[in-house]
């Protein structure tokens, strides 16, 4: 009690705050929870991250049977920054280095089912369209209510770190469940075994639950082979549950500056 007394000392009120005092610690993510007075004389116990993800559960829960507001909560957690927002709803040059990928992608998102399990080895010289492609395929998939998520494996591990680290990770749980994920630039980062750790947990989880990836990659197989070899669970899952599509092409982005 003393130890939650003095640490209360030390909190700095919000702007609208007349006390934030310490009532308790999670016991489950760790997180603390206070009692807050506010200016306008309204008072109320502050929620740890356990709370909110129940609250999550249960608006997806409650949303289950509104197909317009699944797509548009999906689009929201999708991953997308405003720029791929603006790229995904651009017009797709073909030519005929990429037009296999994309009719080969287009068709693979309009087919996409709950029960795909397939997913892709996209790879490529820089620039060539392949993190553009996957997120057209992510744009057809969210338009049809799945869910979907983007990431790098760099920018991944830097979610999951920051997160509490007693509880299950929220950026770990999202790879695991959304129905299409998106691993982009895969074989740029340079690894350290937790990533590995973590990366081999997300794809064979979503392995052993017949969910499909999307990679996308500078490197050719070979390269991948070199990279991970001494992670063999990772690559042999990749190989399992990919098809490999290459794409050759110029470097569309040079072209356009």
């Amino acid at each position: 009690m003393n130890q939650l007394n003095q640490s209360s000392e030390m909190i700095k009120l919000n702007f609208n705050e007349v006390s934030r005092k310490l009532v308790r610690q999670c016991s489950t993510c760790g997180e603390y929870i206070y009692h807050v007075t506010r200016t306008d004389g309204k008072e109320f116990n502050t929620e740890c991250r356990c709370i909110e993800r129940v609250r999550d559960i249960e608006e997806m829960e409650r949303m289950k049977n509104d197909k317009t507001t699944i797509i548009e909560y999906n689009k929201q957690h999708c991953g997308f920054t405003k720029r791929d927002i603006e790229d995904v709803n651009a017009t797709f040059r073909t030519s005929k280095g990429n037009i296999k990928a994309y009719n080969t992608l287009i068709s693979y998102a309009n087919a996409f089912s709950d029960d795909t399990s397939l997913g892709f080895y996209i790879y490529g010289n820089v620039g060539v369209g392949k993190s553009l492609l996957a997120k057209k395929v992510m744009k057809i998939l969210l338009s049809n209510g799945y869910s979907t998520y983007i990431t790098n494996i760099i920018q991944l591990m830097k979610d999951i770190k920051s997160e509490v680290p007693k509880f299950k990770s929220d950026t770990l749980r999202k790879c695991q469940e959304v129905d299409l994920l998106v691993i982009d630039d895969i074989g740029t980062e340079k690894p350290t075994d937790f990533d590995m750790e973590q990366m081999f947990l997300i794809i064979n989880s979503r392995y052993e639950n017949k969910k499909p990836i999307i990679f996308t990659s500078n490197c050719k197989l070979d390269d991948i082979v070199q990279k991970y070899d001494m992670f063999g669970r990772i690559y042999s899952r990749i190989v399992g549950t990919t098809q490999f599509l290459e794409i050759v092409d110029n470097d569309n982005r040079v072209h356009k500056q």
